[in-house]
């Protein structure tokens, strides 16, 4: 087990210790600076820290303009929690914000750290559904090991959490850092990009295959860009086609999350692209592509990829970076609840959902001998990266499972299998698909070790 989650079950514990001795469980005091005790009544009784956000009654219903609201913090140790804190907060997701039960995103008038999160205050915070996971863990698995195995790039920390909006109670969400360029998450140097003609200067891409969902993001050209010679511009791809590209570059469709998109900046980002997929594609030596790779990051990538199978990495949500006058840099990872085998076309241990340039690396000699070398040293003993995984999943099941529950009783009635609904693999309950999960991991660890067996 990670001393990420010790740290993290050791403060539930303390806390539920805390709440049996002085008889608040139901009740939490606040103790603010001037030592004046202000009293907050839960709506529910719960082991996880509360977030209740109020609107005023008014409804959330926008992707883009933030509703004003005030934030509050309860049943969390007395440093962490909130009283009546300014921000906004708005929908956010795709796919996600189709179902019932919403995810969010809010911003703070000003840079706090909820419940300790993050290595600094910022603003910009996601709760996280996880809707189409019944397990509820998928993404904080996935987090718990990008923290053990990306050496370089930023990983969102994230706690477990229950939501209460306008008296509501929406259940179990994940409080997660939203991925975003500042000295607190991706330090990226953005020097010199208010002026239009410095190209060289820190920028921050996301890969879009979907044509709807580029265009959502802006103008070709300036929102978004292709890599010529490699992107398919002559098919429209979508969800009912994507599987028809898996692991190929034609999906090399990159929206621009930085700033710098004048002519020029854009016109560099995608050059740098081309002479990057050059080196390989068509040159392939260690030399030519850690001229433009950091390979190490390559080396990470690929393996968290791999042992999460994410039905995403070769469509969307899948990051690249670049810093100023630095290479391009694998990370950082996101958006996880569809890995593990939670897909109805992606329920196999044994299948390759991989980011194209990483699979391309991956057939490779020099590439797959330094993959060799790190896999090894985070499955050995001492790491063992499948046994933290399924570890997480067993304890935090059972010691939130009222919790968990609670939030699958809440939802089970808004479920269905038409549309999106049929994406996600159903289970009688959280605890049966957690179960499921442990299994899954199983399953794959052979996998993998078979697969990488055959490289060698």
């Amino acid at each position: 087990m990670t001393m990420v989650l010790i740290k993290r079950l050791t403060s539930v514990l303390l806390l539920f210790i805390c709440c049996f001795v002085m008889g608040a469980c139901e009740n939490t005091t606040l103790v603010d600076e001037e030592n004046t005790e202000q009293e907050f009544v839960d709506v529910i009784s719960s082991n996880l820290p509360i977030i209740y956000v109020d609107t005023t009654d008014m409804d959330i219903t926008s992707h883009e303009v933030y509703q004003p609201c005030s934030i509050k913090i309860t049943n969390a140790e007395a440093s962490h929690l909130l009283s009546d804190v300014s921000a906004g907060i708005r929908l956010r997701g795709h796919s996600t914000s189709q179902f019932d039960k919403k995810p969010y995103r809010i911003r703070f008038d000003e840079g706090i750290q909820p419940l300790g999160l993050g290595s600094g205050p910022s603003r910009s915070w996601v709760l996280l559904a996880e809707y189409m996971d019944l397990s509820m863990l998928r993404n904080y698995v996935a987090y718990m090991i990008a923290d053990d195995l990306l050496r370089l790039s930023f990983v969102p920390d994230f706690a477990l959490v229950e939501v209460v909006v306008n008296d509501v109670h929406q259940g179990v969400y994940l409080l997660t850092e939203q991925i975003e360029i500042n000295d607190q998450r991706l330090m990226i140097d953005e020097a010199g990009v208010d002026n239009a003609l410095f190209t060289d200067t820190g920028y921050l891409l996301e890969t879009e295959a979907d044509a709807g969902r580029r265009n959502e993001e802006g103008r070709e050209g300036i929102d978004w860009i292709t890599v010529p010679g490699y992107t398919n511009t002559e098919v429209e791809m979508t969800w009912q086609n994507i599987f028809n590209y898996d692991l190929l570059p034609d999906v090399a469709f990159y929206a621009i999350k930085s700033d710098a998109k004048s002519v020029a900046q854009v016109l560099f980002m995608q050059n740098y692209l081309v002479d990057a997929y050059d080196a390989i594609y068509i040159d392939q030596s260690y030399e030519a592509v850690n001229a433009y790779f950091d390979v190490t990051s390559a080396v990470d990538m690929y393996l968290m990829q791999i042992i999460t199978n994410d039905m995403d990495s070769n469509f969307s949500s899948n990051y690249l970076y670049k810093d100023k006058q630095g290479k391009i840099v694998f990370g950082p990872p996101w958006d996880h609840d569809l890995c593990f085998g939670n897909h109805y076309l992606n329920t196999s241990p044994e299948s390759l959902h991989i980011f194209h340039l990483l699979y391309e690396l991956s057939t490779l000699s020099w590439f797959r001998e330094m993959v060799l070398a790190r896999y090894e040293e985070m499955t050995n003993e001492t790491n063992d990266l499948y046994q933290k995984m399924k570890d997480a999943v067993n304890d935090l099941t059972m010691l939130y499972q009222t919790e968990f529950s609670r939030n699958h009783d809440l939802w089970i009635g808004t479920r269905r299998n038409d549309g999106w609904h049929g994406i996600y693999i159903h289970a009688g309950s959280q605890l049966q698909a957690a179960q499921s999960l442990v299994s899954w991991l199983d399953l794959r660890k052979a996998f993998v070790e078979s697969y990488f067996d055959a490289w060698s």
